[in-house]
């Protein structure tokens, strides 16, 4: 008698990787099918195949989960740069760190977009101040990774540029739909060449000052 074919694992199924890897993963999975701002845990839970309170106990919401994902994109754009970018000049250091964080969040990049559009909601105001402390420290470690060490006024010139330009950049990542988001990596290249331009008309004024 001959066996029968398989049958395709049921969605909800659980998984063997650790829970919050897994209900990470469930999430992206559905939110293919739900605008971010709509998915609840609930929905998470059932595609995880857990109970709500298994997915409470690890994420204690969706905003959890997001925060989650967008760590991990930044783990990666944070990864040890290669021989040959390293000694490349500052702007080159700065534009392949950050494009590491865009191209991270890319691989989901639908539910990425409703994750930032669900911090920013109006609504939302518990997650303005940490917003911006995240956002601080974004702009800390990009400059860190870069092995930009300045102090004092430098630095806070280069802090307020380069929120900016990642600001600047992300709101038109967030809009491009092309494949790979030239567009997106073009603008960001320009931008950092100005403000490059910039800080060296400024701190040369300065030198000549002195």
């Amino acid at each position: 008698m001959a066996a029968s074919p398989k049958k395709p694992p049921k969605r909800g199924k659980r998984r063997t990787a650790a829970p919050e890897t897994a209900i990470l993963e469930a999430a992206l999975r559905r939110a293919a099918d739900v605008p971010w701002y709509d998915l609840s845990l609930g929905d998470v839970a059932e595609e995880a195949g857990m109970t709500l309170a298994e997915v409470h106990a690890v994420y204690a919401d969706t905003n959890a989960i997001a925060d989650r994902w967008f760590v991990m994109a930044q783990a990666a754009m944070l990864a040890p740069l290669p021989k040959k970018v390293a000694a490349q000049p500052v702007k080159t250091r700065l534009e392949f760190i950050l494009w590491r964080w865009f191209a991270a969040l890319a691989a989901e990049r639908r539910a990425s977009i409703g994750m930032l559009r669900s911090k920013f909601h109006l609504p939302h105001v518990h997650h303005w101040s940490p917003l911006v402390f995240s956002l601080s420290s974004h702009v800390q470690l990009w400059r860190d990774a870069a092995g930009l060490r300045a102090a004092g006024r430098r630095r806070q010139v280069e802090e307020i540029g380069l929120t900016g330009v990642f600001l600047a950049t992300l709101a038109v990542w967030c809009g491009d739909e092309g494949e790979g988001q030239v567009r997106t990596r073009a603008f960001m290249a320009r931008r950092l060449a100005q403000g490059d331009a910039a800080m060296a008309r400024l701190f040369a004024a300065d030198r000549d000052a002195a």
